[in-house]
């Protein structure tokens, strides 16, 4: 993109061609930029008890936000406030989202705590560059010994651009911590007389601003007014010869205005240095000019806004091929803005039906979505990080920012300056040429994670070309060619933890075959990385390869304005059993064996025994014949298509212990049924979570058949996979009634898409303690659409 047609020289005039070398190592960034990715972990609140779960939805983007299609993996850990580890997580990201929870079960003591998450590519980025999610765990903490709490100050007096220039008027960025929080102060400038030369007032959590005419031959010093206590602090040393930079995007609607000051120094000496400005956005470069005489001692360039990139951008100003100046600024286009409409359609039986919709100036968006349901008056809900802070801000400031999603809600007037500030405390690193390169371009150590990879050899005394990766129910997960030395490598697997896979040769027709021996080179998987986590301007070392679990407490207390609740409000009961007229032989018979077998199949309930013929038994028949006595047949014409059919031609599935078996699987499966407890059918039932309709064989054995699995082909657990996530049920009722409505969950609604209108539909149930719900709905678009929107309806 070519901006030099927005350019007005007030100061310099305009060199067409820039210093050679400089062009020469940043134009194959601009034809090739760096790739970057970013988080956002959306959780149904912000607060917990300390039996809750967090539920979570992950969001990740590229560069201009689009869902990341580079990377299927991301590490989720819950830590706590001195960076360890209490749980950890491994996500499945498809088409850039992912689910999850972190389960605490009352074994977590209240405090504060975070959510970390990165992807393996991140990590070529530095530490800051995590994603980090503070929330509380409710609860009373033990108290502690009175102790005199010593104030730790920290205060930055921040030149715009990098430094401060005599004789010129600058802008000085003032930012002051009390313990890594940021406080309201005041204060002055005084010269070597002493005498107040400005003055200045803490306009946003700990940061200000001011303007300064540095003097030559003076020495200034800052007074600084926290409370009672008064800090002198010594301003920067101006430097002699140079330009310094000021950047004001809330002037003027349509442009910026980059002015460019110099001192009477710098102008009048003859031989001075080619400058430079660089436009870009972290890794993204949007233009570079050169800046080779100047006019006069000021000017400005006015930059349409458009020109720039959503979010973040920034100006660096060279001399020769050195940075010496750089400003952030933020440009919030109005295109990328995406409105979100929550209608409520209707009611079916206790549910109330809404329909969301989601558009922006001119087009309805494709979105995935996010929604929390909580109370409108929820004490479980500060939202510090939403995805519009986590994608446009966070990623390019180093350091802690306190609570970020405040910049991006409109209803704060003045978050426009405030963010203006915060880039002008927060957005000025000094580097060389050297490290700005790299950071420009860093040379990747880590690359983008595809799913898991499992490794290994085989040996047989029949020669094979083929091998397969197979499920615990012996269906085909890969196929892959060996290699010379009977090697295999299968790539991009999406394994759980704890499932188990076996592999097998395959021959011309299709049928698998046991291999003597199977070496598995990378049987552990991988570990989470190593991750370094900054907090509270400390750094803590966390290594993943070891977890702290705190242990539970039995009672948490909870202050609630004038309530106190107590969460210890589980109470197992012994189970008692009342009949009331006796039951049939028969009746009792089948519930044992329902009971008995549903933990195998969940809907055991719709299948029916039938028996077992003894000369079955006498002669130790297996499986396969006792089904041709059934009248099914296998087909097995076609090697590519084998499977049952029942004397109507209708298929059949044969699950043993609840595991699917493929028909071309039977004939080698080494079971007896000598070995059969029972057989139970239906002309329906789920298998693999699908309803299927057919006759199911449902064969129960005395002894788990997986055992007969692992005699046949070796089994290999997978110990570092993907975490499963888990279904979100809503709360039917309260589960503690002695707590107040303000804390208890609604619903949430993590797996929304929209249509090709823009438009959701989802349900809740009617809470009857609750007239208004808040809905935190979060999201992107395939487009690179953020959408973030706090709604309450009643």
């Amino acid at each position: 993109m070519n901006i030099r047609s927005f350019l007005t020289f007030l100061l310099l005039c305009f060199q067409g061609t820039a210093q050679d070398n400089l062009i020469e190592k940043l134009h194959l960034l601009q034809q090739n930029p760096a790739l970057k990715e970013k988080v956002f972990i959306h959780t149904n609140k912000t607060a917990y008890f300390p039996d809750d779960t967090i539920w979570f939805k992950a969001y990740i983007g590229d560069m201009i936000n689009h869902p990341s299609i580079r990377t299927t993996k991301l590490y989720a850990n819950l830590i706590d406030d001195r960076g360890v580890i209490i749980h950890k997580k491994m996500i499945l990201i498809e088409e850039g989202v992912g689910f999850g929870q972190f389960e605490l079960k009352a074994g977590i003591a209240p405090g504060t705590y975070y959510i970390q998450a990165y992807t393996n590519y991140m990590r070529n980025f530095g530490d800051d560059y995590h994603y980090l999610l503070e929330i509380e765990v409710l609860g009373k903490t033990l108290k502690q010994q009175d102790s005199i709490i010593k104030n730790i100050y920290d205060v930055q007096l921040l030149p715009e651009g990098g430094y401060l220039l005599e004789g010129v008027k600058n802008t000085l960025g003032i930012k002051a911590l009390v313990n890594g929080k940021g406080i309201d102060f005041s204060g002055d400038i005084l010269n070597n007389k002493g005498e107040s030369i400005s003055s200045f007032d803490s306009e946003h959590i700990g940061m200000a601003k001011c303007e300064l005419l540095y003097k030559t031959g003076e020495i200034y010093t800052a007074n600084i007014a926290i409370h009672d206590t008064i800090l002198k602090i010594n301003v920067p040393i101006a430097q002699k010869k140079g330009i310094v930079l000021h950047v004001d995007t809330n002037t003027d609607k349509d442009f910026v205005n980059i002015t460019l000051k110099t001192n009477e120094v710098t102008f009048y000496e003859e031989d001075y240095s080619n400058y430079s400005i660089l436009c870009h956005q972290d890794h993204q470069i949007l233009d570079l000019f050169s800046l080779t005489r100047f006019n006069s001692l000021t000017g400005t360039i006015r930059m349409k806004k458009n020109s720039f990139f959503n979010g973040v951008n920034s100006v660096t100003l060279f001399k020769k091929q050195n940075p010496i100046a750089e400003r952030k600024f933020f440009i919030e286009k109005s295109k990328k803005q995406t409105v979100v409409e929550i209608e409520k359609i209707g009611w079916e039986n206790d549910s109330i039906n809404y329909k969301l919709k989601t558009r922006n100036q001119k087009n309805h968006i494709g979105a995935y979505l996010s929604v929390s349901v909580l109370p409108a008056y929820s004490n479980t809900l500060n939202e510090k990080q939403n995805i519009l802070s986590a994608f446009l801000l966070t990623p390019f400031l180093t350091g802690h920012i306190e609570n970020p999603a405040y910049y991006f809600n409109s209803k704060n007037k003045k978050r426009k300056g405030h963010l203006d500030l915060l880039l002008l405390t927060q957005g000025w690193t000094q580097y060389s040429f050297q490290k700005m390169i790299k950071s420009l371009d860093p040379s990747p150590e880590f690359e983008f994670e595809y799913g898991f990879e499992l490794k290994g050899n085989v040996t047989s005394s029949l020669e094979y070309d083929t091998i397969a990766l197979l499920r615990n129910d012996y269906q085909i997960i890969r196929k892959e060619s060996l290699n010379h030395d009977s090697n295999f490598r299968f790539r991009n697997l999406i394994l759980y933890t704890g499932d188990t896979t076996k592999v097998s040769f395959i021959d011309e027709q299709g049928k698998i075959i046991k291999p003597q021996k199977i070496n598995y080179f990378n049987s552990d998987g991988q570990k989470n990385p190593v991750a370094k986590i900054p907090f509270k301007n400390k750094h803590f070392i966390l290594n993943s390869g070891s977890q702290q679990i705190v242990n539970a407490q039995k009672k948490y207390a909870f202050d609630m304005k004038s309530d106190t609740i107590t969460t210890n409000s589980t109470i197992v009961l012994d189970e008692a059993i009342v009949i009331k007229k006796k039951r049939s032989q028969r009746y009792l018979d089948r519930r044992r064996i329902i009971e008995k077998y549903k933990p195998i199949v969940s809907d055991i309930g719709r299948y029916y025994n039938i028996p077992i013929p003894e000369i079955f038994l006498k002669y130790d028949y297996g499986i396969l014949p006792y089904l041709n006595a059934q009248g099914i047949r296998l087909i097995n014409d076609n090697p590519s298509d084998i499977h049952l059919l029942d004397p109507a031609s209708r298929e059949v599935f044969v699950q043993i212990d609840g595991r699917l078996i493929l028909a071309e699987a039977l004939p080698g499966i080494p079971l007896s049924m000598q070995e059969i407890e029972n057989i139970m059918v239906s002309n329906e039932g789920v298998i693999n979570g699908k309803l299927v309709r057919g006759q199911i064989y449902q064969v129960f054995t005395k002894k788990k058949y997986g055992n007969k699995a692992i005699e046949l082909f070796s089994e290999h657990i997978v110990k570092n996979g993907y975490d499963h996530s888990k279904k979100y049920y809503a709360p039917l009722y309260n589960p503690n009634p002695e707590r107040p409505t303000q804390f208890i969950d609604i619903d949430w609604k993590p797996h929304l898409r929209t249509n090709s209108k823009g438009e959701t539909f989802f349900k809740i149930t009617k809470n009857h303690r609750v007239k208004e719900l808040l809905f935190s709905v979060q999201g992107f678009s395939s487009e690179g659409h953020l959408i973030s929107n706090t709604i309450i309806k009643d």
